[in-house]
């Protein structure tokens, strides 16, 4: 996914829908976390903190939303991933997912 990163101190939103190819009886638990590309969690900008998601019985898709603040500068693309980690136990869940913000 490819968005414009916004003006500065501007928040982007980057949002990602997971969606399992079948439905699970029980509840699936899974986290996410950004993690460094060109793009740095330490610069402020990019919301780098872990956070959980729970997909109930018989759901297949939850929406994940990362906020990404704009600088101002005028730079090449910069990249971040986002780390899917299956918690529960019958999870399928663990894949990293590239994302780029453009100035």
């Amino acid at each position: 996914m490819t968005k414009a990163e916004g003006k500065k101190n501007q928040t982007t939103l980057f949002t990602f829908t997971v969606t399992f190819s079948a439905a699970y009886d029980q509840a699936v638990s899974m986290s996410f976390r950004t993690v460094d590309g060109t793009a740095r969690t330490n610069e402020q900008r990019l919301r780098g903190q872990e956070q959980h998601v729970d997909l109930r019985p018989g759901e297949t898709t939850k929406t994940i939303t990362i906020e990404v603040k704009g600088d101002g500068k005028n730079e090449a693309n910069e990249t971040f991933y986002l780390d899917l980690l299956g918690n529960s136990s019958n999870s399928p869940v663990h894949q990293k997912i590239a994302a780029s913000a453009r100035s």
